[in-house]
C-alpha cells in the first residue's frame, strides 16, 4: 500500500514539476517550429506577438497545450489588404511524447475562441484561402514535410464568425455566433466524423437579394471520411434552419487538385407547414410558438456535378404546400387556403441556365384572395410568363400578418400579366392594371402619414419592344399633413421618355424626403403650384427647354440643397 501511495505521490510531483517547467522547456522550441512551418508552408502574412504564446500541461494533460492570442492571417498580392483570419485565442493540443521526442509533432486538438474568418473569391475565381503550400511542392524544394502531423481527434469553435464573399457567382454569406464541436480520428485513413453546429444568425445573399436573413441554424452531422480516396459520405444527419428540419444524403469528393465533386440530395424531415413558415422573414419571433398552423409541405432537392474554375454543380429544388393556413392568436383573421407548387432546376449549374416554375400560388388574406404564377427560363436574357392578381383590404391584411411599425388601410387591386423576353433591348408583352382607393400609410420611421391615397393606372406593352411600353396614370391624389397633391401622367418610349403630366398642390420637401430619402443629398423647403408639361426627357437633359411645352405657375420658398 505504501508503495502504491508513494508511486501516486511521485506521479503528482512529476506532473506538477512538468506543468511548471513546460513553458520553459517547450515554448521556444514550439515557437521556432511554428515560425519555420509558416515560412515554408504558408503563402500569407501571419502576425502574432511572441509574448502572447503560452505553453501549459496541467489544464490539457495528457496533451501539451499551446495557447496563442491575437493571431492574424493577412493575404498577399490581390488580398494584401484583407485579413483572412483573426484569432483572439487559439489553443492547440499536442501529443506530449511527440514533442519530447522532437521528430514529428502530432496535433490532437484545436480550439478557437471568437474567431473572425473572412473568405473571398474574386470575379476571376481566385481565392484568398489558397495559402497552403502542398507537401509535394514543399518536398520538391527539399523541405521537411513530416515535422507536423495532423492527428486531430477533436476541435471546437466558440462564438465565431464566418463571412463568405464570392464575387464570381455573386454570393455572400455571413454567419455570426458560431458554436461548433467535432470529433474524428484523423490519424486513420477511414473513420467517422461527427459534429454539432449552432449559428445564432445566418444571412445569405445571391445577386443582391437576401434569401436568408438572421436565421438560426442547429446541425448535427455524421460523415464517413475516406482520406485515401478523398471521399466524404453523409451518414445520419439533421439540420434545422429556424424550425425547419432537413437532412442530406450522398457524398463529396476531391478526385484531384482542381475538382470537387458533389452528389447530394436533401429533403425535409417533417411535413408540417409551420416548420417552413418559420423561414418567412418577420415570422420567426418570440410569438412564433403560439402561431396556429396546419397544412402539408413536401421539400426535396439535389446538388450534383463538378466544381472547378470552369464548371459548377447542377442544382434543383421542389417545394409543394397543400391546403395550409396560419393564425396569430392575438390577431382576428387568418391566412388560409395556401397552395404553392414550385420547381427550380438547373442541371448545368451555370446561373444563366436556371429555370423557375411557380405553377401555383394562392392564399386568402382573410377574405381577400391573392393568386399568381410565373415561369422563368434563364436570366440574361430572361424568358418570363407570369400573372398576379390580388384585391386586398390593407387594414384586414394587417389583421392576418403583423408588420411592426407600419399602419395601413385602403383597398389595393392589381391584375397583371407578362409574357416574353426581358433583356436590355426587349421587354415582355405586358398588361397590368393597379388601383388604390382611400389609402393610408404610416411608418414609425416617417414624420407624418400619407393619407387619402387614390390612384389608378395601367402599364401596357403589346409588342415586346422596350420603347413600346405605355404608362398611363390618369389620376392620382394624396394628402400629406393636410396638404393635397393631385396629378396625372402618361409616358412611353422608356429609353428616352416622352411624357405628358399635370401636377397641382404643395410639397413640403423636408417631409417628403424623410419619407422618400434621397441618397447622398438633403433638400428642404416648400414647392407649390399648378403645372402642366409635355415633351421628351432627352430635351430636358440636353437643356433644350424650348422644346418642352409647359404652362402654369410654381412658387418655391426656403429651398436648400446639399450633397
Amino acid at each position: 500500500m505504501r508503495k502504491i501511495l508513494f508511486g501516486f505521490l511521485l506521479f503528482l510531483v512529476v506532473l506538477v514539476a512538468a506543468a511548471a517547467l513546460a513553458p520553459f522547456l517547450f515554448k521556444d522550441k514550439l515557437r521556432a517550429l511554428a515560425d519555420k512551418q509558416i515560412a515554408q508552408r504558408v503563402r500569407a502574412k501571419v502576425q502574432y506577438n511572441p509574448a502572447d504564446i503560452d505553453v501549459t500541461l496541467l489544464s490539457t494533460f495528457p496533451d501539451l497545450g499551446l495557447d496563442v492570442k491575437n493571431l492574424r492571417v493577412i493575404g498577399i498580392d490581390s488580398f494584401s489588404r484583407d485579413t483572412l483570419a483573426y484569432l483572439p485565442r487559439l489553443r492547440v493540443g499536442l501529443d506530449l511524447m511527440s514533442v519530447i521526442k522532437g521528430q514529428q509533432i502530432d496535433i490532437k486538438s484545436i480550439d478557437l475562441d471568437q474567431p473572425d474568418i473572412a473568405v473571398k473569391v474574386l470575379k476571376s475565381g481566385r481565392t484568398n484561402w489558397d495559402i497552403m503550400i502542398s507537401d509535394s511542392a514543399a518536398a520538391a524544394k527539399g523541405q521537411d514535410t513530416s515535422a507536423v502531423n495532423l492527428a486531430i481527434r477533436g476541435w471546437e469553435i466558440t462564438d465565431g464568425r464566418l463571412r463568405y464573399d464570392d464575387r464570381s457567382i455573386p454570393f455572400r454569406m455571413d454567419a455570426r455566433g458560431i458554436s461548433h464541436t467535432g470529433k474524428g480520428d484523423f490519424a486513420k485513413n477511414i473513420f467517422d466524423l461527427t459534429s454539432t453546429t449552432k449559428i445564432a444568425k445566418l444571412t445569405a445573399n445571391y445577386a443582391g437579394v437576401d434569401y436568408l436573413t438572421d436565421k438560426q441554424v442547429d446541425a448535427a452531422i455524421a460523415m464517413n471520411m475516406d482520406l485515401t480516396k478523398s471521399l466524404y459520405t453523409f451518414k445520419e444527419n439533421q439540420v434545422k434552419l429556424n424550425d425547419f428540419p432537413f437532412s442530406f444524403a450522398g457524398a463529396i469528393g476531391l478526385p484531384n487538385a482542381t475538382d470537387i465533386t458533389y452528389d447530394i440530395t436533401f429533403k425535409a424531415l417533417q411535413t408540417d407547414f409551420k416548420n417552413i413558415l418559420s423561414l418567412v422573414p418577420g415570422v420567426y419571433n418570440q410569438q412564433f410558438k403560439d402561431v396556429q398552423a396546419a397544412g402539408q409541405v413536401a421539400f426535396t432537392g439535389y446538388y450534383k456535378g463538378v466544381q472547378n474554375k470552369l464548371r459548377m454543380p447542377g442544382y434543383g429544388v421542389n417545394l409543394t404546400v397543400t391546403n395550409a393556413r396560419f393564425h396569430y392568436p392575438q390577431l382576428p383573421r387568418e391566412a388560409k387556403n395556401i397552395n404553392v407548387a414550385m420547381v427550380v432546376d438547373n442541371p448545368s449549374g451555370f446561373t444563366n441556365n436556371v429555370k423557375v416554375n411557380v405553377s401555383k400560388f394562392h392564399l386568402d388574406l382573410g377574405n381577400d384572395p391573392v393568386d399568381g404564377s410565373v415561369a422563368i427560363d434563364g436570366l440574361e436574357p430572361m424568358k418570363v410568363d407570369g400573372r398576379v392578381k390580388a384585391n386586398v383590404n390593407l387594414a384586414e391584411a394587417l389583421k392576418v400578418y403583423p408588420v411592426a411599425g407600419i399602419s395601413m388601410r385602403g383597398q389595393f387591386f392589381v391584375d397583371a400579366t407578362a409574357k416574353g423576353t426581358y433583356s436590355k433591348t426587349q421587354m415582355p408583352v405586358v398588361n397590368a392594371a393597379i388601383r388604390m382607393s382611400n389609402g393610408y400609410v404610416k411608418s414609425n420611421q416617417f414624420p407624418a402619414p400619407i393619407e387619402d391615397i387614390n390612384l389608378s393606372g395601367t402599364v401596357v406593352n403589346k409588342t415586346g419592344q422596350v420603347n413600346d411600353t405605355y404608362v398611363n396614370l390618369p389620376q392620382f391624389h394624396l394628402v400629406l399633413e393636410g396638404e393635397p397633391l393631385d396629378g396625372r401622367l402618361t409616358a412611353h418610349n422608356i429609353n428616352s421618355p416622352i411624357f405628358d403630366a399635370n401636377v397641382k398642390g404643395t410639397v413640403d420637401l423636408t417631409k417628403m424626403t424623410k419619407i422618400f430619402p434621397l441618397d447622398g443629398m438633403t433638400v428642404t423647403g416648400r414647392v407649390s403650384g399648378d403645372l402642366a408639361a409635355a415633351g421628351n426627357m432627352a430635351d430636358v437633359e440636353a437643356g433644350r427647354y424650348q422644346n418642352v411645352k409647359a404652362s402654369g405657375a410654381v412658387k418655391a420658398s426656403n429651398i436648400t440643397y446639399r450633397s
